[in-house]
């Protein structure tokens, strides 16, 4: 459509990522379509091929956590295997 592809800058529409049972907003999905004509994507497929959007890959982490200033806490657990938690 050429009065599509006149436009200076393409129309964005922007979603909002929720995730289930959370009232948090994890991100937002911007998107724009772009409108070839067929005989333009058959004659190029090189320039027209689809772009992956799997999530990228996991990494483990280790998270070491420092607390100061308690009281009247137990913990579960000590360090020294010959004391024992009362």
């Amino acid at each position: 459509n050429a009065a599509w592809r006149s436009l200076k800058t393409s129309p964005v529409e922007t979603r909002s990522l929720w995730r289930e049972n959370s009232m948090n907003l994890k991100g937002k999905l911007e998107m724009f379509i772009d409108i070839f004509p067929a005989s333009e994507v058959d004659s190029k497929p090189r320039l027209y091929r689809p772009v992956p959007i799997a999530p990228p890959k996991r990494n483990r982490y280790l998270l070491r956590l420092v607390i100061f200033n308690t009281e009247d806490v137990r913990l579960p657990y000590t360090r020294d295997p010959e004391k024992q938690n009362v």
